[in-house]
């Protein structure tokens, strides 16, 4: 009888995977490592935590949602690092130079052919594979250009975000045009007609991100 139980537990847990991922088929994944990581002196995605790197951490929480659909935005500057990329998981690079966050979503917004991109920024190891979830949930179940989530009512978290492709990338390339604009992913955000506001109910630490040795260690100390 015992036996019998669960195989029934594991059949059903299956059949929830399988329901869960073919939900999920129009989203990928894009995990922006582009950056300089000047103040931390060595590249943030190598970090190590509980036995995996950042970027190994970035891939397995897109996973759920994204499953083998994830590919990492690296600056064009960053050839010395392909050698040392998951071997699962594919590049793509920056289009506009010098861009920051910026060109990175822009350059994954633009190979994407799924109907939505989640962008994840590599240096955010507290955040948990439910939040992932959650959001894309929220991305399926509205029509939002974008669906980012919202700190204590006011604080925008959008390098953990999902992004429509056929309304965001028109409005993001557009921007890009004009002439001495200083583009940051907040000004593309607001100038979205259609956003989402995933509300993160005082779960304020989830969304630090990682710019310093003293932010390392208190990761660290955490796992």
């Amino acid at each position: 009888m015992k036996r019998r139980r669960d195989a029934t537990t594991t059949a059903t847990g299956t059949v929830a995977l399988l329901l869960m991922n073919s939900k999920f088929q129009e989203f990928s994944g894009y995990i922006l490592a582009g950056g300089k990581s000047s103040r931390m002196g060595r590249d943030k995605a190598f970090l190590d935590i509980a036995g995996r790197t950042f970027l190994d951490n970035a891939v397995r929480i897109l996973k759920p949602v994204c499953e083998d659909r994830i590919k990492i935005v690296l600056s064009r500057s960053q050839t010395d690092l392909v050698p040392q990329l998951p071997g699962n998981v594919s590049h793509i690079s920056d289009i506009h130079r010098g861009r920051g966050p910026m060109g990175g979503i822009h350059a994954a917004l633009t190979d994407c052919v799924s109907e939505y991109a989640f962008v994840l920024a590599v240096d955010q190891p507290f955040i948990i594979k439910k939040t992932i979830i959650d959001l894309a949930e929220f991305a399926v179940h509205s029509d939002s250009d974008v669906v980012v989530p919202r700190i204590e009512g006011s604080r925008l978290q959008p390098l953990c975000a999902v992004y429509r492709i056929e309304t965001s990338l028109p409005v993001l390339k557009r921007l890009l045009t004009v002439p001495g604009e200083s583009l940051s992913v907040l000004r593309f955000i607001e100038s979205l007609a259609k956003i989402s506001y995933y509300e993160t109910k005082g779960r304020v630490s989830e969304f630090d991100n990682i710019n310093e040795p003293k932010d390392y260690e208190r990761v660290k100390k955490s796992f």
